[in-house]
């Protein structure tokens, strides 16, 4: 499963807010733009937390409050939603 479930969406609701909250409205940007916010107590720096990372970005596209602009070759940029700036 590339998201997390509903569950887990309320434990690690911080974090997904943090990542909608670190995106500006029509600006794309890219899966390493969000490596440095400061989720919580641990972050999403280092290898450790992509994994972390990518369900939470993959969890607001299930939302639809983020889209995914797929760029081929494991590239990917994340966009918010109209949805995703009413939410916050």
């Amino acid at each position: 499963m590339k998201y997390y479930s509903e569950n887990m969406q309320r434990h690690y609701h911080h974090d997904l807010m943090d990542i909608l909250n670190a995106m500006e409205p029509g600006v794309p940007v890219y899966t390493h733009h969000f490596e440095f916010l400061k989720p919580r107590n641990y972050g999403f720096v280092g290898k450790d937390n992509r994994p972390h990372l990518r369900k939470c970005l993959w969890t607001l596209v299930e939302l639809g409050l983020i889209q995914n602009i797929n760029l081929g070759n494991n590239i990917h940029k994340w966009k918010i939603t109209q949805d995703g700036i009413l939410y916050r």
